[in-house]
């Protein structure tokens, strides 16, 4: 099982400088497009990655270790904009993955999608469960979320935090 470190940072927009200065990563770190989410940094780090950020950096963080457990499409590759959702799930989380199986025509059909995977934490995290969606841009992803049968098969009843990111750098 190949492991995944997620971590997920509070960063006011005035700090963002001296965030992206005070931290050193292996993984791939994520900006958030807007200042107004909670979590304007994302980063992604694969097991064996030298350095994983800890915290250390003086910012508010919310590490998680995660296995990938479901993908859809091609996630991989590059460009795009990313859908980072990051969910708070009380139980094992058989509803979401049951929602998120139901969901996978209607996400696949819409234009521009790319591809998701959804991560399950395998030890204690703020976050049980993770996905990352790749669409070709922001303007498709809010086509798609214009539609009644796309809100109907992706909202789900657990409470998420989620915005859409770009690569840092």
């Amino acid at each position: 099982m190949e492991l995944t470190f997620i971590t997920a940072f509070e960063v006011s927009p005035s700090r963002d400088e001296a965030f992206l200065a005070s931290l050193a990563t292996s993984g791939t770190m994520h900006r958030a497009l807007r200042d107004d989410v909670e979590f304007r940094f994302v980063d992604v780090a694969r097991a064996g990655a030298p350095e994983i950020p800890d915290g250390s950096s003086g910012f508010p963080s919310h590490p998680g270790t995660y296995e990938q457990i479901r993908f859809h499409g091609r996630p991989d590759v590059a460009g795009g904009v990313l859908r980072i959702e990051l969910l708070e799930v009380p139980d094992t989380g058989e509803r979401l993955l049951e929602g998120w199986e139901r969901a996978r025509d209607v996400v696949a059909g819409q234009q521009g999608w790319i591809g998701r995977t959804l991560y399950r934490a395998v030890a204690p995290a703020e976050f049980a469960f993770v996905e990352i969606a790749q669409w070709s841009s922001p303007l498709m992803l809010a086509r798609a979320s214009a539609r009644p049968e796309f809100v109907d098969a992706t909202t789900t009843r657990f409470r998420s935090h989620a915005a859409l990111y770009t690569v840092v750098g």
